[in-house]
């Protein structure tokens, strides 16, 4: 896979100097440098290995959570997705939310089944950083307080570009909740190994 660059490191892009790495820890920094070197301490001081061409994969992150105007053009001449917005996000999240307490608060899934849900979500292209993270606008929070259960104990889940919602949620939910929130635009932008279509 190609790794994309940036058009100018010293022009911060929109969102910040900001970079979540595989453990699900965000840094954020001044400036580009700055950026790949705490986030160089934090995999140091975390046992998680720098390649050689970190820099690299921190720009290309960077560049996939971005606008298209800050970016080099692609040799392919093929841009990714626009990132999620944080109002989309919310708004999607919202709505399997209260789908959800309109059910009659249908019971959870459990610690172990969200978990398989997760291994799932973790090792799908759809599960991509939104232009703000959760924490910084209080979902994972707000999600707690109505679920009563901790989304962060699964590390590494953002949000699902099939859906628009944060996968800190969707792996919670009945299964009777998901179902509905598959219309007939969403259900094929679901990869085929989703479990979500197994319902």
């Amino acid at each position: 896979m190609e790794l994309l660059k940036l058009k100018r490191r010293d022009h911060e892009p929109t969102g910040g100097w900001r970079f979540i790495d595989e453990d699900g820890f965000q840094t954020v920094a001044g400036n580009f440098m700055q950026l790949v070197e705490q986030a160089s301490r934090h995999r140091a001081g975390n046992d998680i290995s720098i390649p050689p061409n970190f820099p690299a994969i921190v720009e290309d992150w960077i560049c996939r959570h971005v606008p298209s105007s800050f970016l080099q053009p692609p040799s392919n001449g093929k841009y990714p997705d626009p990132p999620l917005t944080s109002s989309v996000v919310r708004m999607a999240t919202e709505a399997v939310l209260y789908k959800w307490i309109h059910s009659g608060r249908a019971r959870l899934q459990s610690d172990n089944h969200a978990r398989e849900r997760a291994e799932i979500c973790l090792d799908c292209p759809m599960n991509v950083g939104a232009a703000a993270c959760a924490n910084c606008h209080g979902l994972d929070g707000w999600i707690r307080g109505y679920i009563g259960r901790n989304p962060e104990i699964i590390k590494g889940l953002f949000a699902c570009r099939a859906g628009g919602g944060l996968n800190m949620l969707y792996v919670w939910m009945p299964d009777e909740v998901i179902r509905t929130t598959l219309n007939a635009v969403q259900r094929p932008r679901h990869p085929e190994k989703c479990w979500k279509l197994k319902l």
